[in-house]
């Protein structure tokens, strides 16, 4: 889907160019290869490589869309904003759960500077809908709190009898905020779009040796 609205996006504006921001792992194993298989007539570029300057010769290659991982998407921000991107996907959003990342408050920054910007993720929030900050505010800056603590005092209270915090929605602002993430956001369930293999379950028995069991 993200590939067909680059797709759509570029045959009637060829000059615009686009960016994907996704860990490491991705870069060949998905976005490349898929881009390969669906898009081919787009030029992709992998903007990872083992040195700064192989890397910045990626950047300042002539591509339609450049593909970088998050982690080195800060150190190189500079220059990615010099190609003066339409458009960016970030993939794997969950990787700006931190409001204090370097990596979350570069892409909250770039953000601003597109006017298409995506976020994709399975699990955006894994531990808790207090990260959701960064993302809301990289898709518009201004449907939360400027600052970390207003937005966490807003929605939250702390329920930690230590030095940890452990944050809990307020029961008040629950049907807020998950208005606010369903005027921002696509939920779509795996199971209404893929056909899933079943499960299958196989029990194997084995004896444990007895030296094991004392050890075990």
């Amino acid at each position: 889907l993200s590939l067909s609205i680059m797709l759509d996006d570029l045959r009637k504006n060829p000059e615009h160019k686009w960016l994907v921001i996704c860990p490491l792992i991705l870069i060949e194993n998905a976005w490349i290869e898929d881009a390969a298989k669906f898009v081919p007539e787009l030029k992709v570029v992998n903007c990872h490589a083992a040195t700064k300057a192989k890397r910045l010769k990626a950047i300042e290659s002539n591509a339609q869309i450049y593909v970088t991982n998050t982690e080195s998407f800060a150190t190189y921000k500079e220059y990615f904003d010099k190609i003066k991107f339409e458009g960016c996907f970030v993939d794997e959003s969950s990787d700006m759960k931190s409001y204090k990342s370097k990596q979350s408050k570069a892409i909250v920054e770039f953000a601003h500077t597109v006017k298409r910007f995506y976020l994709l993720s399975g699990t955006p929030a894994p531990n808790g809908e207090w990260e959701y900050y960064m993302q809301l505010k990289a898709i518009d800056f201004y449907c939360v709190p400027p600052s970390w603590t207003q937005f966490k005092e807003y929605y939250f209270v702390d329920v930690s009898f230590s030095q940890y915090e452990q944050l809990q929605m307020r029961p008040d602002r629950k049907e807020e905020f998950n208005a606010l993430l369903q005027k921002y956001a696509i939920y779509v369930d795996k199971e209404d779009v893929l056909t899933l293999p079943g499960r299958e379950f196989i029990e194997v028995e084995l004896e444990m040796p007895e030296h094991l069991k004392k050890h075990y």
